[in-house]
């Protein structure tokens, strides 16, 4: 069995796909040194634009049907020697290799994860290798172009959620700097709905998911606002009820005054999630110049 996580690859688990001779799947491929890595690019595309997958390094080919366990000397490098070979448009996300011991020995197994891309389909950057691969049993095959237009087409959808959330974003700072703007004893602004927040975090997930921090971001967006919710249902309920001016005035003022001390925690977390849809996925918020004013 193909181990599914990065976790799950340990050295009895090569062992086992060493001793039935399977070096390749649709999840993984073995291989002896980076040097035999000459397609890296090729497989981590396929890979990538499939259901993501594996490859084991220090595992040698030793004849039809035959794999030893050989590793490599611990190398520091070996990270950024294999990135250095993947050139791939978009860039696909790698993280660093898992090292597994070999029992009697001081040599290492790399094991390096090529995940499912949120940002699929990936092909080479080099000119004269520009096709679109996927992975199908052990070999990289090239996708149809029904394949390809499905998932460019998904992706751009996703982009388009995420983009109409910074819009989303962008008008929730721009209610709130006006609410902290109005003078004393007047109010303005509706409650604020989390209708597309919601939304997009479900359809656009598949990509969101390989950031958390902006799920958390948009979290610490929401309780702010839930409370200014709250804090306005108050102030209408008092304003219809036979209350002084002084008193309504007052509790206006108090409500302004808390949007206020929101107005800036909240600028912060908007900016970030901003930062973070820009350099993951090259989403440009159109407001950006209006959400750094406010409040200047």
């Amino acid at each position: 069995m193909i181990p599914s996580t990065l976790n799950d690859w340990t050295y009895e688990a090569i062992e086992t796909l060493c001793s039935v001779g399977q070096s390749e799947s649709d999840r993984h491929d073995f291989k002896f040194n980076l040097g035999e890595l000459h397609n890296a690019t090729k497989i981590c595309c396929a890979f990538a634009n499939t259901f993501g997958g594996f490859i084991v390094v220090g595992v040698k080919d030793a004849g039809p049907g035959k794999f030893l366990i050989v590793g490599l000397e611990p190398d520091k490098e070996l990270y950024g020697k294999f990135i250095a070979k993947v050139k791939a448009d978009p860039d696909i996300a790698i993280s660093q290799p898992k090292t597994v011991n070999i029992p009697n020995s001081s040599k290492l197994i790399y094991v390096l994860e090529i995940p499912q891309s949120p940002r699929r389909p990936h092909l080479p950057s080099p000119v004269d290798q520009r096709v679109f691969w996927k992975r199908q049993g052990s070999d990289c095959v090239q996708m149809t172009l029904e394949e390809i237009r499905y998932q460019m087409n998904a992706y751009e959808e996703k982009r388009e959620k995420l983009a109409l959330l910074l819009v989303d974003l962008h008008h929730k700072l721009r209610s709130l700097g006006e609410q902290a703007a109005t003078p004393d004893g007047h109010y303005n602004g509706d409650l604020f709905s989390f209708e597309i927040i919601d939304r997009v975090i479900v359809e656009a997930y598949a990509i969101l998911k390989t950031d958390l921090d902006i799920f958390g971001a948009l979290e610490s967006i929401r309780q702010p606002l839930m409370l200014l919710n709250v804090e306005k249902q108050k102030m209408l309920t008092i304003l219809t009820l036979s209350y002084g001016p002084e008193f309504k005035n007052a509790t206006i003022n108090s409500y302004r005054e808390l949007v206020r001390k929101f107005i800036g925690q909240v600028t912060i977390l908007v900016e970030q999630i901003e930062r973070s849809l820009n350099e993951k996925f090259g989403i440009v918020n159109p407001y950006k110049a209006s959400i750094r004013n406010i409040g200047a």
